[in-house]
């Protein structure tokens, strides 16, 4: 992370479109300060693993489900269940615990989760759930069609932004239907874009 905090121009997406050297480097120290408060991101070696996870997919994500789901029915949701299954125990503080894709090894037959039995009821419990999720959503073209214990009871609503509101399905060893996903970063980012002046992005 040390060689970011030297050069900040190459944490900036170059999407952004910024090619003067100097405005690039301020862009750049926004950006850092939107994860570390301005502070060396290799002292903050989580917040640095969270920029990349948002830049990499975070962000663009968001915004896509944002925009198709003006035209198309869609539903968000946001996996966060840390568990054995995944195989997965490397953290950083600041970071969060699960990495793009964990839920897929819940899905199918991947790496740890291929021996189907020695693991935490939670971790059975989360599979079962998704099994049910996904399944639902390709019979029904609705992922909570009916209420199901299995699944608390919950119903996953579709995607509208029309009011402001970004409602998603946070699933965790509970699920819950929550506002507005990675809010205090996806806003920030949103700020920075629109501050370029440009209405014009074809990506993001």
């Amino acid at each position: 992370m040390a060689i970011y905090d030297e050069n900040l121009s190459w944490i900036v997406p170059n999407d952004m479109v910024i090619f003067d050297e100097t405005k690039r480097t301020e862009m750049g120290e926004l950006i850092r300060q939107l994860y570390t408060g301005g502070e060396p991101l290799a002292d903050h070696l989580g917040d640095g693993v969270r920029y990349s996870s948002d830049n990499s997919f975070t962000r663009s994500v968001i915004k896509h489900a944002e925009l198709f789901s003006k035209v198309s029915e869609t539903y968000f949701y946001l996996f966060g269940y840390d568990g054995d299954m995944a195989g997965h125990n490397t953290y950083y503080e600041g970071a969060e615990t699960v990495g793009h894709g964990a839920e897929t090894v819940y899905l199918f037959c991947s790496g740890e989760g291929c021996r189907g039995e020695g693991f935490p009821e939670a971790d059975t419990i989360t599979r079962k759930r998704l099994i049910k999720l996904w399944t639902d959503f390709a019979k029904y073209k609705n992922p909570t069609p009916e209420p199901s214990e299995l699944l608390q009871n919950i119903t996953w609503p579709l995607l509208n932004t029309d009011d402001g509101d970004f409602f998603y399905l946070n699933i965790n060893e509970t699920l819950e239907i929550k506002n507005h996903p990675k809010e205090t970063t996806y806003n920030g980012w949103n700020e920075l874009y629109a501050s370029l002046g440009y209405n014009d992005f074809d990506t993001y």
